[in-house]
């Protein structure tokens, strides 16, 4: 019963809009304290991704190890929040960009050898341009799983509706609805 307006914007600009309280409602963000600052994050999670690391078939030295980071330009989405270390590590040669799919053109174009992401995000985005025969996946993988949650802006004028909206994330979690959109969504993943 609730209408909505969907308007895909680069990470970083989606951040500071809801900071500010021009967007209402942001999808695929990862819970940090920074953000609650200015996002109510609704609940439940609706999907668990990983980050990992993403690089072109032919470096000279595979990323097996989170040392093997130093070698390389690692390509990231500004803003984004993907695991300690990583997030906080100055000593990394890190080039942020506004989106994925800008890390993904980079890396075909050969102007970045190594690049994170969430495996979910990324990995669809890889499928869908088929660039697996270009990329691989590092050896090296996190540990950590990053829970994506919806939220909305604490600035927005339909806060009202946050229970409304999580009821309705609720019931389609477990309907098999959820199930079909997830086996779309990655269908030849």
């Amino acid at each position: 019963g609730i209408r909505f307006t969907v308007k895909r914007y680069p990470w970083a600009r989606a951040l500071s809009h809801m900071e500010i309280g021009q967007v209402d409602i942001m999808v695929g963000l990862a819970r940090t304290p920074e953000r609650e600052q200015f996002i109510d994050y609704l609940l439940p999670s609706y999907y668990q991704c990983k980050p990992a690391f993403y690089t072109q078939k032919n470096i000279l030295k595979p990323i097996e190890r989170y040392a093997d980071l130093q070698l390389y330009r690692i390509g990231y989405v500004l803003d984004s929040a993907y695991f300690e270390p990583f997030d906080s590590d100055a000593s990394l040669k890190k080039h942020g960009v506004p989106t994925e799919i800008q890390l993904l053109k980079m890396a075909k174009k050969g102007h970045l050898a190594a690049f994170i992401g969430t495996d979910c995000q990324v990995e669809y985005e890889i499928m869908k341009r088929g660039l697996w025969g270009i990329l691989n996946k590092a050896t090296y993988q996190p540990e950590q799983s990053i829970a994506l949650f919806m939220g909305i802006s604490k600035r927005s004028s339909h806060r009202q509706l946050a229970t409304q909206i999580e009821q309705a994330l609720h019931e389609l979690l477990l309907s098999d609805e959820f199930e079909q959109i997830k086996s779309r969504y990655f269908q030849s993943n």
